[in-house]
């Protein structure tokens, strides 16, 4: 039985809003990332999918997922409206598409982007863990599946970082009536949907982490003055004077079919030092080298 009804699913997200989103560890506390300077992402409205519900799903989903990953320290969030204003005054259609979102992304400053989907939502009969194999001696347990995918995009070359699933899955418990008028197909409360929702997102929420931990930090040259260059990230992501960064040469560009290019590094062509740091923006000086504007700066720890 497929559950994707618009009637129940927007409230169950309204209600997934008023949840605790402290978990079990989720946030991975004593796991190191590549960087001292906090990565920014961005999750844009999440695809509807199955038709749950149309935009206001896809923009609540993205925002709960936010939620989840808004607890990690060394994670940067960049909110769907700042995006949305940005893409306003540029004059870019909306839904915004992998290239689209890569562009607006790198004009932000951000590291990466997350472009997600709804993929399932479902009642179904199972039997789980040992009990599959005792077909004769246990009966089908009724339960609620929902999955989300979501893969994680680098800003600067448009590579998928990482394609990550979260699932969540909850047992429907028979009522007092069951056990006396007999098993019958349960009613699926809202609780329970959201429940189960929350779960993936969570689950979602881990693997995003788990993706970015991995992820170098690099901001964009935005401007080149003499031997100063700007880069679009300051203070917000922990920049300070003093810190070092580098610009690599190009050594390969390769496109592929859909006309993608991608950049491959090579040896270090620049090196920069932070002299002036602002929120949003940081003066560095260039130490050796040549910097263009356009070019990225990684940070070395």
């Amino acid at each position: 039985m497929n559950l994707n009804k618009p009637s129940w699913f927007l409230p169950c997200l309204v209600l997934m809003m008023s949840l605790s989103l402290t978990g079990c560890g989720l946030f991975g506390l004593g796991k190191s990332y590549r960087s001292d300077l906090k990565l920014k992402i961005a999750i844009l409205p999440f695809q509807d999918s199955i038709g749950l519900g149309g935009e206001a799903v896809e923009e609540n989903t993205a925002r709960l997922v936010t939620e989840y990953l808004a607890k990690e320290k060394q994670l940067l969030i960049v909110p769907w409206s700042k995006m949305e204003a940005y893409v306003a005054a540029n004059n870019i259609p909306l839904p915004l598409n992998q290239s689209t979102a890569l562009m607006v992304g790198r004009a932000l400053g951000l590291n990466a982007v997350v472009l997600g989907s709804i993929t399932e939502l479902n009642q179904l009969q199972q039997r789980k863990y040992w009990r599959k194999w005792f077909r004769f001696l246990f009966k089908k347990k009724d339960y609620i599946t929902a999955v989300l995918a979501a893969k994680v995009v680098d800003v600067e070359s448009g590579i998928v970082l990482g394609a990550e699933v979260g699932s969540g899955e909850t047992m429907l418990k028979p009522t007092e009536e069951d056990l006396w008028m007999g098993p019958r197909r349960p009613v699926v409360e809202q609780t329970t949907v959201a429940a189960t929702l929350d779960e993936a997102m969570e689950s979602l929420a881990d693997n995003i982490i788990a993706v970015m931990r991995n992820t170098p930090w690099k901001g964009f040259v935005t401007s080149v003055s003499g031997r100063g260059a700007i880069i679009n990230a300051g203070v917000e992501v922990g920049i300070k004077a003093g810190q070092k960064f580098v610009v690599y040469s190009v050594a390969e560009k390769i496109t592929n079919e859909a006309g993608q290019t991608y950049i491959v590094p090579g040896p270090p062509k620049a090196n920069l030092e932070a002299v002036s740091v602002k929120d949003e923006a940081t003066e560095l000086r260039i130490v050796s080298g040549e910097v263009l504007p356009g070019e990225t700066a990684y940070f070395m720890p």
